[in-house]
């Protein structure tokens, strides 16, 4: 699989040649140094060139395997270069020129955001376990075409909880990872809060969700990027006065409470152990009952000794 690798090839096709088919290629078309056939449009380059060397970033594969007839057609661009799906569609009509390939791309970019609101004058966080991962996390999807990251934050947190957000804007956490089939995966995390008071999640990708403090958000998050990424919305939300509220205990309230809770069990396991040294548990009523009746038992022992004698 060429699908991430650096590669160099010759233009054999220039941007807008026409083909015996009719067909004009809306970008440069190179045949892949190393790979005899294997042919790759090129992105990001609106004027004939003769050569090519770039990364290869997504691939056109035939829907059916099985057809000889149809190989697989690479997409290049430049190694500094990030296209996306959306971008790629923009260039090539996959749909109408490609009806029987389907479009891999290399990079993807997603969007969705931490969300939050009051709970019975408790400040909540939205988590949701996803059903192919069983990781918690925050709402999140794919951009769509003509979409801002905006957009598809706000459309995915509909589709997969049903509430309508408003984004705070001044806060984007980026998560990078890479998927089982080597893609290379963005996302940008804003900060949202919602006045709906009805979660509805689909059943199709959301298996559960959960409101919870920062505290318990915290340690339900699967993964440390996204710890950091609700540390970081949070103490955004902080410094602009978003969240201060009387009775909305914050983040640092709920830790310093936190403290103290341990503070004073510790001080009280202390306490029990040095009451322990100074005041040796008494004896319950059983228990001197139980010893009178040994002492009369060996003082008859003795006596009945003594008479034997």
């Amino acid at each position: 699989m060429l699908l991430g690798k650096a590669a160099k090839g010759r233009v054999v096709k220039p941007i807008n040649s026409v083909d015996e088919s009719g067909y004009v290629y809306p970008l440069n078309v190179v045949e892949i140094n190393g790979h005899k056939n294997q042919y790759a449009f090129v992105m990001g380059v609106t004027h004939t060139v003769c050569n090519f060397d770039g990364r290869i970033i997504a691939a056109l594969i035939p829907k059916d395997s099985e057809n000889k007839n149809l190989k697989t057609m690479w997409i290049m661009a430049s190694r500094s270069s990030r296209y996306i799906n959306q971008d790629i569609l923009q260039v090539i009509d996959v749909k109408n020129d490609f009806p029987q390939y389907n479009l891999i791309c290399y990079y993807e970019s997603s969007a969705g955001a931490v969300v939050y609101r009051s709970i019975k004058g408790k400040l909540r966080y939205l988590l949701i376990k996803n059903k192919r991962s069983s990781n918690w996390g925050f709402p999140k999807g794919h951009l769509e075409m003509g979409e801002t990251k905006y957009d598809a934050a706000k459309r995915e947190v509909l589709e997969e909880t049903g509430l309508h957000i408003r984004i705070q804007l001044g806060y984007e956490g980026i998560s990078k990872y890479k998927l089982r089939n080597n893609v290379d995966k963005k996302v940008s995390i804003f900060v949202a809060t919602t006045d709906d008071m009805r979660t509805i999640v689909q059943e199709e990708e959301i298996d559960d969700f959960m409101w919870l403090a920062y505290d318990q958000a915290i340690g339900f998050l699967s993964f440390e990027n996204d710890k950091k990424i609700l540390r970081e919305a949070v103490d955004f939300l902080l410094k602009n006065n978003l969240i201060v509220t009387k009775d909305i205990p914050l983040p640092q309230d709920v830790q310093k409470e936190m403290e103290i809770k341990e503070k004073l069990r510790q001080e009280r396991i202390a306490q029990m152990e040095r009451q322990k040294q100074f005041n040796p548990p008494q004896k319950s009523k059983q228990q001197i009952r139980y010893e009178n009746y040994k002492k009369k038992q060996k003082q008859k022992y003795k006596e009945n000794l003594k008479k034997s004698k």
